[in-house]
């Protein structure tokens, strides 16, 4: 495994003229504009060679430079109790559970509470 960060570089579609760096990340390589804004504001995004803020416009045709973040850490399913859970109905094709307030139905990443998944 490399220890380099993964560069991407494409050029900027025509149909992006004059767009804000964070929204052409966002809308090229699928990041929320949040983080596409956070790449920007951390020097890690680049047009025509140039560190480009958040903000700035971008042309057709311009060459977008991005390093790409560190993909989050996969989702742990931990089996834990959740106090308050009631199992409502259990057949074999369906399970109804009430869950108390606080309590996420399934891990996500982020998420260090609770889940229903984990206390079934």
């Amino acid at each position: 495994m490399s220890t380099y960060p993964e560069i991407r570089t494409l050029p900027v579609p025509d149909g992006l003229e004059g767009e804000r760096v964070d929204a052409v990340i966002s809308r090229l390589f699928g990041f929320s504009r949040t983080k596409a804004a956070e790449l920007a504001a951390g020097g890690k995004v680049q047009v025509d060679g140039a560190v480009a803020g958040k903000s700035e416009r971008v042309h057709g045709g311009a060459w977008l430079e991005v390093e790409m973040p560190q993909a989050p850490a996969p989702v742990q399913i931990v089996a834990e109790p959740v106090e308050g859970m009631e199992i409502v109905h259990d057949d074999d094709d369906i399970v109804v559970i009430m869950k108390p307030v606080g309590v996420a139905a399934h891990p996500s990443p982020g998420w260090t509470g609770t889940t229903v998944i984990g206390g079934v």
